[in-house]
């Protein structure tokens, strides 16, 4: 399995703004292949880095759903008023499990 990371800082004060995006966003990603789950985040409430970490089957699939998914997020954020400040974080990489 693959996660896909994504953060993002839109500023302070943005939570709602934020929220109605995940809840906008949930089933476009459930409706991506190899999806198996996400999870929207704030890391930061002060400085206004938010994110997502998404898992997927494979590698190609998380490549495939960044491809899919980012060109729409960057419409929706500007569309619902935020800023995306400085350079995103976007990260794909392997799962590990423990074995233990």
């Amino acid at each position: 399995m693959y996660i896909r990371l994504n953060m993002f800082s839109v500023g302070s004060g943005k939570r709602s703004e934020v929220e109605r995006l995940a809840d906008r966003f949930a089933p476009i990603f459930r409706a991506q292949r190899g999806f198996k789950s996400v999870t929207f985040f704030e890391a930061d409430a002060g400085a206004g880095e938010v994110g997502s970490l998404s898992i997927w089957d494979t590698r190609e699939d998380a490549e495939t759903a960044d491809a899919a998914l980012m060109p729409q997020l960057q419409q929706a954020m500007g569309g619902a008023g935020l800023q995306v400040r400085g350079t995103p974080i976007r990260r794909i990489g392997e799962v590990i499990e423990p074995k233990a």
